[in-house]
């Protein structure tokens, strides 16, 4: 009998998760590089938890009369770049206290 040999294949390497103080001026610089986890992240430290979680879409409540709603929505793992644009400004509102 053939002696049996275990297959070993290499471990999928991933990269490491950005701080949320990495991925915030990524929002407007270059959004295509944003993960829908690491908006996700964001906008519920900004935000609090989804008010809305159906599909690939989480609505956010953000505080402000405008935007008072962040649809955030995803491409495959990455998350699209309007809705990171709408986040960026929504943050950026927040820290100078305007609606």
């Amino acid at each position: 009998p053939c002696p049996v040999v275990p297959i070993v294949t290499p471990s999928r390497v991933t990269a490491m998760p950005r701080d949320p103080e990495e991925v915030l001026p990524l929002l407007t610089s270059a959004p295509e590089t944003v993960t829908f986890a690491e908006l996700r992240k964001l906008c519920e430290r900004f935000f609090g938890p989804p008010r809305s979680s159906a599909s690939s879409h989480l609505v956010f409540k953000t505080g402000l009369r405008d935007p008072a709603l962040v649809n955030i929505q995803r491409t495959g793992k990455m998350a699209k770049p309007y809705p990171c644009r709408q986040v960026a400004r929504a943050i950026a509102l927040l820290g100078t206290g305007e609606d």
